[in-house]
């Protein structure tokens, strides 16, 4: 038996040290470059590293105050870090992008320095709330990509994530390719609770808002275990929507009733 183990043994050995060379194996070739942008978990803490890495970044002024926003635009080198400086490029796709530049972001720079002794540049992109997304259904576009030159290639075109708890396992994301979607759309929040809100519906939410000091993401954040202060907001939101209907200015929905009449809002009928 000590035979067969011992042949077993010296055919196994090789295959072992073949897997842990290449599992040790760095990078090699031309230095490349890829875009790191990410989403933070909903918690908003954890190992920034770890974030959920995405080809798409929604920016959407319902879920936050202000008339513009800064988008970093993250580029990061897939290979070895240098001791002088080297330039990135990319491109705004313009002919698949529908947002305009000056009117619905800033220009900014397409051929950033990395600088030496780093791996990460950021761009800002200024982002700007416009009339024309006063349509709650439009959305435009701003389409990004990565060119190669003379300091970086595209080595990569895609990232399959390893998988944790910030991200998705299974989705592949491109990381030379780039699309910032604008829009002022404001669709129910994850939790909404009749029983003290009553029903959903835009006007409302804008009324609540307004009352309440909160954005979107305020409202998306709460969960079942907020009940108590969902409750508080429906008292609040009844008290405040009584006084104005006794000072003669009611508020209604923007929907009639089976006969014709406008509905009056309410809040939920726990309260």
């Amino acid at each position: 038996m000590k035979w067969i183990f011992k042949i077993g043994l010296l055919l196994f050995l090789p295959l072992l040290v073949w897997n842990c060379e290449s599992e040790m194996m760095g990078y090699e070739g031309k230095d490349g470059v890829y875009f790191m942008m990410q989403v933070p978990p909903q918690s908003g803490y954890g190992d920034a590293e770890l974030w959920e890495y995405v080809d798409t970044t929604r920016v959407n002024f319902s879920s936050m105050r202000g008339e513009d926003t800064i988008v970093p635009i993250r580029v990061r080198v897939m290979g070895n870090v240098t001791d002088y400086n080297r330039r990135v490029s990319f491109k705004v796709v313009t002919e698949e992008s529908t947002a305009k530049a000056g009117e619905d972001y800033e220009t900014f720079d397409h051929s950033p320095i990395m600088p030496a002794n780093e791996r990460q540049v950021e761009v800002p992109c200024r982002i700007m709330k416009t009339d024309k997304l006063a349509k709650d259904t439009l959305t435009l576009a701003l389409v990004l990509e990565l060119e190669e030159n003379a300091d970086f290639a595209l080595p990569l075109s895609w990232w399959q994530p390893f998988g944790n708890i910030y991200g998705s396992r299974t989705d592949s994301v491109n990381i030379v390719r780039h699309v910032i979607l604008i829009s002022n759309e404001i669709r129910m929040p994850g939790w909404w609770p009749e029983d003290y809100w009553g029903k959903w519906s835009l006007k409302k939410f804008k009324v609540m808002s307004e009352l309440c000091s909160m954005t979107w993401d305020d409202f998306n954040k709460l969960n079942r275990a907020d009940e108590a202060r969902a409750q508080f907001i429906g008292q609040y939101l009844d008290n405040y929507l009584k006084e104005k209907e006794k000072d003669g200015q009611t508020i209604y929905e923007d929907e009639r009733d089976e006969n014709g009449d406008w509905v009056k809002m309410t809040a939920g009928y726990y309260i």
